[in-house]
């Protein structure tokens, strides 16, 4: 895993988004040297994904400025189950962003979401010597 890159800074797709044009997006990130997938489970420490699954639904409710606590699915947000993060992540200069496009989790004329989730609340969480 050690030859993976990662996007510097936001992409086309979330200054897309913030501008509030219409623009699907998804990322696939590849090991270099394997050419397998990146995980984020192969990413992240054992056991970690429910803390940054917790840590992501803060950043989420902020950026959608809602309240700490509630259901989403009352704020017209599709998480039956609960929160949860997608396999639309990459990784930029400071922050692991998550980027949910329209119609992904709530009605079209929502938008998309991006969430930044900053390196310095989640480094306990990656696996020691994944490049960040």
């Amino acid at each position: 895993m050690g030859g993976k890159r990662r996007p510097q800074g936001k992409t086309r797709a979330a200054r897309a988004a913030a501008d509030g044009k219409e623009e699907r997006f998804w990322r696939l990130l590849f090991d270099t040297e394997s050419g397998d997938p990146v995980k984020l489970t192969s990413v992240l420490k054992e056991g970690a994904t429910a803390r940054l699954t917790a840590v992501g639904e803060v950043h989420f409710r902020q950026e959608r400025k809602l309240a700490a606590t509630g259901k989403l699915e009352d704020q017209g947000f599709g998480f039956p189950g609960g929160f949860v993060l997608n396999e639309n992540y990459g990784f930029g200069e400071k922050a692991l962003f998550f980027f949910f496009n329209d119609d992904e989790i709530a009605p079209h004329f929502m938008g998309p979401t991006l969430v930044e989730i900053p390196y310095a609340e989640i480094r306990d969480l990656i696996r020691p010597g994944f490049p960040l």
